[in-house]
């Protein structure tokens, strides 16, 4: 039997009748080679769940160039004011509904939860409603749970029970039921509803629970239910997700302290629509933290990626552990040394400076160069937003730049940002990419508070300037892989522009893969760039 794909697994489940997922993770204890993506692969309880055992295996990450970043994001989660109101309503049902089937116990931990999801929309409501004032913070785990006053409360035993009574599947189905309940019109919520009951029986509960059983806290007004400032309608109630939400970041509240933080963001505008968005957000600083299991299990470990340089934080974070079983191997790209010409451009036709940073963003001026462009070669441009009915699909605009360049021959252009749907994981092989220009250095935005706070991780633990180092490879690993679209296969050649004064420092070459930065030609005049790429296609015909 030949191995079969995703689409080809779902076809043969539908044709036997059968669950394709469980059929295929059933043989994964007897399969030599296991294929999984980095969700299952770097997580340890979706690799405990599926019964990944890394103990002796050879653990192979391919396309690893935002692995420490992918890490990072895979182990981090949010959760917004919405989602804790809506998560509310369908516990406090819940728990009305079967509070005579609990046993004294596993009340205790609802009642706990509950406690937690009220303090936790305290802290995200706005202090005084009547001012309109973003804000944010950037706090440790245990601080949260100290201004939430819920850090005497055993989150470890209270996940345990969460996990042990299937608490979110059985909650998931409890909603469920409520949703296949006709709704009354216009999703207005009758006085006879979940929530009307809500309101009228909590204090009759709360007086019922103290009388059976001991709290762990004392019932006051302002344990009672709030009266949160977020517009509930009849479907955000049946909404069966947020729950998940919740249970990932307790767990999140669990990590070390020093491993990670949590971003407070008060969208603190004037309508209730901007309210329900503020969030907090657990951010990992550490991803090694969650790598080490795999090193310390695996019997081996390759990380190989064709943009993979530079490599030194990879190395510090990930293999602090082993630094001495780290073996670092560069291979040259299949295609011969002059399948491609990278050029730098710092000076642009009228001899002036090329730099594309920040400060100059206010003085660039209208020169209709696009328009003339547009007469000799068709213009291609990634949309920003994929939802406007004015704009293309993906699929659709890369269909129109290749028929284009096949069907008219005279060539086209096609605008993206770095780090978008068209920059990372597209082959743009033979005509369909002779040339790629990169305008500037897409540094990410410096004052964003999760980079602050990740550069300032990195300076305090690993040694002062490793932020500003993290900073600039973030940047060149994006150059990086927009200059791989382009030369594909060992016959493909292709020329690179790289438009910025800045590419000619040597800190910023030195980033740049071996085999384009032995190549590059640091051009002092825009005649250099004219003639050699010329010189260069030139070359390219005749040898066809």
């Amino acid at each position: 039997m030949n191995n079969l794909d995703i689409e080809d697994l779902v076809k043969e489940g539908e044709r036997l009748q059968t669950c394709p997922y469980y059929a295929v993770r059933s043989k994964v204890p007897v399969a030599q080679i296991v294929m999984l993506p980095y969700q299952l692969l770097l997580h340890q309880k979706s690799r405990q769940q599926m019964g990944i055992n890394l103990k002796g295996n050879i653990v192979i990450i391919d396309e690893a160039h935002n692995l420490l970043d992918t890490i990072a994001q895979i182990h981090s989660c949010e959760i917004n004011l919405q989602q804790l109101a809506i998560v509310q309503q369908q516990m406090q049902s819940y728990k009305l509904r079967f509070a005579k089937k609990f046993s004294s116990a596993n009340l205790l931990y609802i009642n706990q939860l509950l406690f937690i999801i009220k303090r936790l929309i305290k802290l995200l409501e706005p202090s005084n409603p009547a001012v309109s004032k973003n804000s944010y913070r950037m706090i440790r785990t245990y601080e949260l749970m100290s201004e939430g006053d819920f850090f005497n409360i055993d989150l470890y035993q209270l996940l345990q029970f969460c996990d042990r009574a299937s608490l979110a599947q059985k909650l998931q189905g409890f909603v469920n039921k409520i949703q296949e309940t006709p709704q009354p019109k216009e999703n207005q919520l009758p006085e006879s509803s979940t929530l009307d009951i809500l309101k009228k029986l909590e204090k009759k509960q709360v007086l019922e629970q103290n009388k059976k059983t001991s709290r762990i806290y004392k019932t006051t007004k302002e344990d009672e239910l709030p009266k949160t400032k977020v517009t509930l309608k009849a479907e955000n109630i049946t909404t069966p997700f947020p729950i998940r939400f919740l249970m990932t970041f307790l767990e999140a509240l669990m990590e070390k302290a020093e491993d990670g933080r949590i971003l407070i963001n008060i969208e603190d505008e004037l309508s209730n629509d901007f309210r329900s968005q503020s969030s907090f957000k657990y951010i990992l600083l550490n991803p090694g933290a969650h790598f080490d299991d795999i090193v310390k299990e695996a019997r081996a470990i390759i990380i190989a990626g064709g943009t993979m340089q530079p490599t030194f934080e990879l190395t510090q974070q990930l293999f602090h552990i082993c630094p001495e079983r780290v073996k670092l191997r560069f291979y040259d790209h299949v295609v011969p040394s002059d399948a491609l010409l990278p050029f730098v451009i710092t000076k642009g036709p009228n001899g002036n400076n090329l730099l594309f940073n920040y400060s100059q963003r206010a003085k660039v001026e209208a020169c209709g160069a696009l328009e003339r462009i547009s007469k000799k070669k068709s213009i291609f441009k990634e949309s920003r937003n994929s939802t406007n009915k004015e704009n293309c699909s993906v699929e659709q605009l890369l269909d129109n730049y290749a028929r284009s360049i096949k069907l008219r021959q005279e060539g086209a252009l096609l605008l993206s940002v770095v780090g978008g749907k068209l920059s990372e994981g597209l082959n743009f092989t033979d005509d369909l990419g002779r040339g790629v220009i990169v305008v500037g250095l897409p540094y990410p935005n410096r004052q964003a508070p999760e980079m602050q706070e990740r550069l300032r991780y990195l300076d305090t633990t690993l040694g002062s300037g490793l932020g500003k180092e993290y900073y600039e490879n973030l940047c060149m690993k994006a150059v990086n892989q927009c200059i791989g679209r382009a030369v594909r296969h060992i016959g493909d050649y292709a020329c690179v522009y790289l438009m910025d004064e800045r590419y000619a420092n040597q800190n910023i070459k030195k980033k740049l893969p071996q085999w384009i930065a032995r190549h590059i030609q640091v051009t002092t005049s825009y005649g250099q760039v004219q003639v050699g790429t010329v010189n260069f296609f030139k070359t390219k015909k005749k040898k066809k």
